[in-house]
């Protein structure tokens, strides 16, 4: 059902995303996944949907990366 979706999926980390994510993680304390995802968007250019307001309200607040809250 997932392949019904509106969703590109990327299977596979070059190594300036994972120098992003690393960059995420050292700055934010995310999770290892929080932090491929923030990279992902912003290599897209993209907002970050999301419902987490814990996790990512400081990213949010520094401007570091745009949100699309789902609720």
């Amino acid at each position: 059902m997932v392949s019904e979706l509106p969703l590109q999926i990327h299977w596979h980390l070059d190594p300036g995303m994972i120098e992003s994510a690393a960059g995420f993680k050292a700055r934010f304390r995310v999770s290892m996944a929080d932090a491929v995802a923030l990279a992902l968007a912003a290599k897209y250019g993209a907002p970050l949907m999301t419902c987490d307001h814990h996790e990512f309200d400081p990213i949010e607040k520094s401007g570091q990366a745009r949100f699309l809250w789902i609720r």
